[in-house]
């Protein structure tokens, strides 16, 4: 006998999405009581791992009752759909910490005992659902034994204090001290790395909006684009920019009082605030738009580049051993977190840009979409031209493109930074910069 049949595969997936949509809205909707179960071992507030699990329960059990006597999905179908949500919800960080190797340490192995307890209760509160309090409500089953009332006090009270104190026995002995540095994720980046070389729609859809905005704010596409996908990435799923849609449209005070995160740059609509310097209520409805997302984000980024700027000639002392360079301080302040203790994340996105961005200038260099280009023209070996042939040469490329900077300091350095509009113009620069042996790079 079968366990599933082709007829639940259509069950089966809604029963999935459905419990996924729920922990999401759960996750972005109430974030301070939300609790996984590695961040109760980092925070170890039982109060708000208390009111997740509570949270958790409850639409767990309203998701089940609707299923079940609403869409008429069977007990089988519903548990194996939750098993897949619970599942998806914990696979990252298995794979994260290497947790189905035969050989790990103890402390792992608790680790996976308490992921898969999670997976158990979950699937336990389905069937409990189904099978005792659906037939209860319906009146097809009489439990005789609560009527003793102190006796239903007690089991009621053991029933919600249980699930708590079995993850915290499970948590505490599970602890595990990790000084997190670049090294901690170098798998990790490296495949994320992979994976933002490949195509994004959201991406490809918005390139020349990106483009402009980052031509309009002078910073380098590059930088833009890698913020943009680290975001659509980590937190820009689909299914959390309908939820933000719909709270920006239909329940703008809960939205700012939360202070969401929102759109393709996923930026909190207080940092928004300070940069279009604008009552949220203002801006609310039309910030989901991709186009106004991504102008906040470039203003921003331009603003984080400033302010780095100043404050390594102005104010060194304050981040000095706090930011490593100017990347290090765009993932930080971008993500909200804490120099001085640099979550995943952070290390993470600072090693991405540092790795995307660090051979570009930070400033608006071209970008394929216009066949724009950045072209530094310098003397090999130290050997510059004389002042006249510097001269003629300013005038010959003058008219190819923008010249942003020009150096000749005597027989020591010969350098031209130049911005060429075009593939044609480029290919008359490349054969000037031969006929003068330079050398040429691209940017």
């Amino acid at each position: 006998m079968a366990l599933i049949y082709i007829g639940d595969l259509f069950p089966i997936l809604l029963t999935t999405v459905l419990f996924s949509a729920l922990a999401t809205a759960h996750r972005v909707l109430v974030p301070n009581k939300y609790s996984a179960f590695l961040q109760f071992k980092q925070e170890e507030d039982t109060k708000k791992t208390a009111q997740s699990t509570a949270i958790r329960i409850v639409y767990l059990i309203v998701g089940i009752i609707f299923l079940n006597c609403i869409l008429k999905f069977t007990g089988i179908q519903i548990a194996i759909g939750i098993f897949l949500s619970c599942f998806l919800n914990i696979w990252p960080a298995i794979i994260q910490h290497q947790l189905l190797r035969l050989r790990k340490s103890g402390v792992k192995w608790l680790l996976l005992i308490g992921y898969v307890c999670f997976v158990v209760f979950s699937v336990l509160v389905g069937g409990i659902t189904i099978g005792l309090l659906i037939p209860i409500l319906r009146g097809e089953r009489q439990l005789f034994w609560l009527d003793n009332q102190a006796l239903s006090i007690v089991i009621t009270l053991l029933t919600v204090a249980i699930p708590i104190p079995l993850e915290t026995v499970i948590a505490k002995f599970s602890c595990m001290v990790i000084v997190q540095d670049i090294d901690t994720f170098l798998e990790e980046v490296y495949i994320l790395e992979k994976q933002l070389n490949m195509k994004c729609p959201e991406i490809q859809n918005n390139k020349y909006v990106i483009d402009n905005v980052a031509k309009e704010c002078d910073i380098n596409v590059i930088l833009l684009k890698t913020i943009l996908q680290l975001e659509i990435f980590y937190r820009g799923r689909a299914y959390y920019r309908i939820i933000e849609r719909v709270l920006c449209k239909c329940f703008k005070r809960s939205a700012i009082k939360r202070d969401i995160s929102i759109g393709i740059a996923q930026m909190k609509i207080s940092t928004v605030q300070k940069v279009m310097r604008k009552n949220p209520y203002d801006f609310i409805r039309d910030i989901t738009n991709d186009e106004m997302n991504i102008k906040v984000c470039g203003k921003y980024l331009r603003q984080l580049i400033d302010e780095y700027q100043y404050k390594l000639e102005k104010e060194y002392y304050s981040i000095e051993g706090k930011y490593s360079d100017v990347f290090d301080y765009i993932a930080c302040q971008y993500s909200g977190g804490i120099p001085e203790t640099k979550e995943r994340t952070i290390l993470i996105y600072s090693a991405i840009l540092r790795s995307m961005c660090s051979n570009s200038p930070l400033v608006y260099a071209g970008s394929r979409e216009r066949e724009e280009y950045s072209i530094l023209l310098y003397s090999p070996y130290d050997e510059t031209l004389s002042y006249q042939n510097f001269q003629n040469l300013v005038e010959e490329i003058e008219n190819l493109g923008i010249i942003r900077k020009q150096v000749l300091v005597g027989q020591k350095e010969m350098k031209i930074e130049l911005f060429c509009r075009d593939s044609y113009n480029l290919s008359i620069v490349q054969n000037v910069a031969n006929r003068y042996n330079l050398q040429m790079k691209i940017e």
